[in-house]
């Protein structure tokens, strides 16, 4: 079953609620971006760029180093979101991988692009107000749980409001993966860890009461370090942020489908009435399943002027779109338009081209029209694709013909029948000027190219006119009797079928 495409909804969709009306924002470290991006990260204190290309990495504290931050310098507005995503891989390595201070904390933050806190036991965050921060502890001071736990901290109090175990040694030396669903609205956190880069179906831990939009309108995202070495507390360790990516994630319409991957922006997603799997608020083909969108193009059979081509462009301008018009880049051509003569185009769409009567077969045609079923007029018998021939009952009189001198016959159509022995022959209707023989007057030898010669003396008769209902229109060919056979009638009366065939 053909259905509407999503992929034309869609643009209809975007087309009534552009990108530019609702909120994006987007951190992109992934990669080697870590390399060709860094203007755009503030660095406090201890914090520096290391590595090289493609692996460069936000290097926060090394082991003799007190504290460290880095800040995007972009703000966001976290009430335009619904959820707020990011995912990051951290490393602590360095030291002696057994209770080295300090850990990183994950930080959304609008006290300012240089916030930086306390390091020991604050991790570089403890002080930051307002903010809400994602600690990841590798050493435990007195209101701890443990040395390699992971904890909810906010408004720049390193004494976490909950806190758990990791599942997996962050400060062992190896690299680790983080994921954290903010829910806007619902106002709550969920963070992932693994020591794989695939995200658990569970969060490790999950914090409701998180209230973003209680940092205002300017939040600055990032991260502090610490490292315990400073001074002499326990054994420090490299803090490194290996890549980093950070998402905000709106719902216009309310539907609880992301705008970035709404289907149908503005409606409802999940209204599907009669089951297409289109939304009813994008689907054109409503109250139907959609199989008489035969060409998937979103518009239904009974409404599509094209239901059989997909693109309803006019891309010639001309009035008439692609599947009504015979050639679309050419906007001379169109149903209706005037049909040109022996040009080999079909200007009218017909399939018909209009060409001149060439009764005696002989190449040579007559200002008489009759249409074929060919854009190539000299291609079939009775159709020629010039009118110059002086007598269409002799295919020995055209003006390729060779004048035979003496016999009062003009074989070549140049108006003149050559006297005496000559042989020059004309090639153009008028007088042979390259003749030196004598020109004898027309006694009506030939039969003239119209009913008025005025060279000849002979009276035409009604006889002598080449009829004009050979012509193949809506009234047909009614082919008549002459002194020469028509052999053009066969081929009109075929024309003719042919024509009556295609229009049915």
């Amino acid at each position: 079953m053909n259905r509407c495409r999503h992929s034309s909804l869609l643009s209809i969709a975007l087309f009534l609620f552009p990108t530019s009306a609702r909120a994006q924002f987007v951190i992109d470290y992934e990669g080697d971006r870590f390399c060709s991006q860094q203007s755009e990260v503030s660095l406090i204190d201890a914090a520096s760029w290391t590595g090289t290309v493609p692996d460069c990495y936000l290097q926060l504290v090394e082991t003799v180093e007190y504290r460290g931050a880095a800040w995007y310098n972009v703000t966001f507005d976290p009430s335009q979101f619904v959820t707020i995503q990011t995912r990051f891989q951290l490393e602590a390595s360095g030291g002696t991988y057994i209770n080295g201070y300090e850990g990183f904390v994950f930080v959304l933050q609008s006290q300012g692009a240089s916030a930086i806190g306390s390091a020991t036991p604050g991790i570089g965050y403890e002080g930051i107000t307002p903010s809400v921060g994602i600690e990841f502890d590798t050493y435990e001071d007195g209101f701890d749980p443990s040395d390699n736990h992971i904890g909810v901290n906010v408004n720049g109090d390193s004494n976490s409001t909950l806190t758990i175990a990791s599942p997996i040694d962050i400060n062992n030396g190896s690299v680790y993966f983080v994921w954290i669903d903010f829910q806007v609205v619902a106002q709550t956190v969920e963070i992932f860890v693994s020591a794989a880069n695939s995200k658990p179906a569970s969060p490790t831990l999950t914090q409701v009461n998180i209230d973003l939009t209680a940092l205002g309108a300017s939040v600055y995202a990032g991260f502090t370090a610490a490292s315990g070495s400073y001074g002499g507390f326990g054994t420090g360790n490299n803090h490194t942020v290996r890549s980093w990516y950070l998402e905000g994630l709106s719902d216009s319409d309310g539907d609880g489908v992301f705008d970035s991957v709404d289907v149908c922006p503005g409606f409802d997603d999940a209204l599907d009435s009669d089951g297409d799997g289109v939304p009813d608020g994008c689907d054109v083909c409503v109250g139907d399943d959609a199989s008489d969108d035969t060409d998937g193009d979103g518009t239904c059979d009974d409404l599509d002027p094209c239901p059989d081509l997909a693109s309803e462009l006019d891309s010639d301008g001309d009035g008439f779109i692609a599947c009504y018009d015979c050639d679309d880049n050419v906007g001379t051509v169109f149903p209706g338009a005037i049909e040109g003569t022996a040009d080999g185009i079909d200007q009218d769409c017909d399939g018909y081209e209009s060409c001149y009567t060439d009764v005696d077969g002989d190449g040579w045609g007559v200002p008489i029209l009759v249409l074929v079923p060919s854009l190539d007029c000299s291609a079939l018998p009775g159709s020629a694709d010039n009118a110059l021939d002086c007598d269409d009952r002799n295919q020995y009189v055209n003006p390729g013909a060779t004048e035979i001198p003496g016999d009062a016959v003009d074989e070549d159509c140049d108006g003149v029948a050559l006297g005496g022995t000559g042989t020059t022959t004309g090639t153009t209707p008028g007088i042979d000027s390259a003749s030196t023989d004598t020109a004898i007057a027309d006694t009506g030898d030939a039969l003239p190219q119209t009913p008025s010669d005025p060279n000849s003396t002979r009276t035409w008769a009604p006889a002598d006119i080449v009829p004009n209902n050979n012509v193949i229109d809506a009234s047909g060919c009614a082919c008549q009797s002459s002194p020469v056979g028509w052999g053009g009638c066969p081929l009109l009366v075929l024309g003719l079928l042919l024509r009556r065939r295609n229009d049915a």
